[in-house]
């Protein structure tokens, strides 16, 4: 804000302690002060003015929500649509779990979604896996699904992966489409595809995998 140190120490201070000094929340908590007139440049003054007070009793997860959200609601649909898909599963997801939602017709634009949330550096990509930048990034792209429709989404997501790689050797990849599925059963619209017994073959499978972990 163009201003010598002297005369920001305070504010410095409590933006400090709100944010523990993270670039991406002092970076959304500034603009959301801008943005609601807390934090304002006075052309009287010819200075950046704000009020201490309001700004100490500030939710900082608020802010860095409502600062998300501002930033998602810019991007394409396709990168919207790539980051609440990937928020059903965590924080993180395997590149092959992103391999599977790619192969299917639902999903046609995915990789161009998922290149477009890393280059706008809500995502994290490594050899194996998309991970979040951090979970309250995680936490607004799973906020963009209507929570009428959320458990739906969850099984809609899981019966698709589902069909898409049945009769593969799928390994950790399982774990995650029946906890889709499972946490999509709580929606009253949620029905299994026929022949139910393939889903009952599937999650016993997975059960046994379970088991075999602990011992």
């Amino acid at each position: 804000i163009r201003a010598f140190p002297r005369t920001t120490k305070s504010l410095s201070r409590i933006v400090y302690q709100k944010t523990n000094g993270n670039p991406y929340f002092v970076k959304a908590f500034l603009k959301s002060l801008v943005d609601r007139h807390i934090l304002n440049y006075s052309l009287r003054e010819r200075r950046w003015v704000w009020d201490l007070r309001r700004i100490s009793s500030e939710d900082i997860t608020t802010n860095v929500l409502y600062f998300l959200s501002q930033r998602m609601s810019a991007l394409t649909e396709s990168a919207q649509t790539a980051l609440k898909v990937l928020s059903c599963f965590g924080i993180k997801v395997r590149k092959s779990i992103v391999s599977h939602l790619i192969a299917t017709s639902r999903y046609p634009d995915f990789q161009a979604g998922l290149d477009e949330a890393n280059e706008e550096r809500l995502l994290e990509k490594s050899s194996l896996e998309y991970r979040f930048a951090h979970d309250r990034v995680r936490e607004a792209s799973h906020n963009i699904i209507p929570v009428d429709i959320r458990a739906q989404f969850h099984f809609d997501l899981g019966i698709l992966l589902f069909s898409t790689t049945r009769g593969q050797e799928l390994g950790e990849d399982a774990f995650a489409i029946a906890d889709l599925i499972n946490r999509g059963m709580q929606s009253p619209s949620s029905k299994l595809p026929a022949p139910n017994e393939d889903i009952a073959d599937f999650f016993v499978l997975v059960a046994t995998k379970a088991l075999e972990r602990a011992d």
